[in-house]
């Protein structure tokens, strides 16, 4: 752990600490289930935030498309065609990004999963959505 020791890590520490103090959790074990939580928003929140700036706005608009049908499954198709919208508007830049990769970011990002050509969002991909809106981030991205 000393590797990522520096001033500002030990101050946030300090900080941490006098929060806990200062809601009065005397027992460990709350103790631990605030900690856990936190610590879990707290990854949950710098994934969703890199997502963010690699995902492309066509892709975030095929997640909503997919959360707008959650309890289907949709044929892989559906998801190809928002590909070539896309494709088609931003001809330049989607050249050399092909529909596989397109659809295998979001599939490796767990917000989407694929089986026997169906696509359905997962619970991470619909929590995504909401993480988007609740931060006021554009869903209106290029790409």
């Amino acid at each position: 752990m000393g590797d990522f020791d520096n001033p500002l890590l030990r101050h946030r520490e300090d900080q941490i600490r006098k929060s806990l103090v200062d809601s009065k959790i005397t027992d460990q074990n709350e103790r631990e289930k605030v900690l856990v939580r936190h610590l879990a928003v707290s990854q949950i929140a710098r994934s969703f935030d890199r997502v963010y700036w690699l995902i492309f706005g066509s892709q975030i608009r095929a997640l909503m498309h997919l959360n707008t049908h959650a309890m289907d499954r949709l044929q892989d198709g559906v998801m190809k065609n928002l590909y070539d919208q896309a494709a088609a508007k931003y001809s330049d830049f989607y050249a050399t990004y092909a529909f596989e990769q397109w659809i295998e970011f979001l599939e490796r990002e767990g917000l989407l999963e694929k089986n026997d050509g169906n696509v359905r969002i997962t619970l991470v991909g619909r929590e995504y959505l909401k993480y988007l809106v609740a931060q006021s981030y554009l869903l209106e991205k290029q790409g």
